[in-house]
């Protein structure tokens, strides 16, 4: 069937405008689609929006600001220096659409013991197989940091400032660092390891939140 329809003037179906000082402005709903095909733009179907040559990336205009926050459960007896720190954290639907992208903009921790310790954290795309657990020597295998890491931010002991007597505070901002979802996965993945001997008074001293700006 050729593309195209013709219309004829005076009659015919009736064409949506908006009238202004006299003169109608066609009204056009938008479709998205390869030739032959159209599907309403819609946030399920986002229009996909040029970047640079050859690369097209999907989401709205604008983008959006999310932060997840995770209390992961970590233990009171001492920890030394490379051991992992609680157990695999799960940043649950970080980006809008699988396969994602998006920025890491920020990382605040508290600390409700003020050890204000050196902490390196490894971001995953995929949830990756850890042979290591909460307070044992991080151990995750070749594969899984060639296949599945997305790189890693430290939180060095200067980035941190004391609340009070009794706690502490990491606040990390303007980070810019580009992490991307698995392909069936809106969620990203982090595990932490301590890089200094420290002792926790509570299972849950700290807590981490993570400020994304999503595409």
């Amino acid at each position: 069937m050729a593309d195209g329809v013709a219309v004829t003037a005076g009659s015919g179906t009736t064409i949506a405008s908006d009238d202004i000082a006299g003169v109608h402005y066609q009204r056009v709903k938008i479709g998205i689609g390869a030739d032959g095909s159209a599907t309403d733009w819609s946030s399920a179907a986002p229009a996909p929006i040029v970047l640079t040559a050859g690369e097209t990336h999907v989401g709205e205009v604008g983008g959006k600001t999310t932060l997840v926050e995770v209390q992961p459960t970590i233990s009171t007896s001492a920890y030394t220096a490379n051991d992992q720190i609680g157990g695999l954290q799960t940043l649950t639907s970080i980006l809008r659409v699988n396969a994602g992208s998006g920025v890491l903009q920020s990382i605040q921790i508290t600390d409700k013991s003020k050890n204000s310790s050196a902490l390196t954290i490894f971001f995953f795309d995929e949830s990756p197989t850890v042979a290591s657990s909460d307070n044992a020597a991080l151990d995750i295998s070749d594969a899984e940091m060639d296949d599945k890491c997305l790189g890693f931010v430290n939180i060095e002991t200067s980035d941190w400032s004391t609340i009070n007597s009794g706690n502490s505070i990491c606040s990390k901002d303007n980070i810019g660092k580009v992490l991307k979802t698995g392909a069936s996965s809106t969620s990203l993945y982090a595990v932490v390891a301590i890089r200094s001997a420290s002792t926790y008074a509570s299972t849950s001293d700290l807590r981490f939140k993570y400020g994304f700006l999503a595409d």
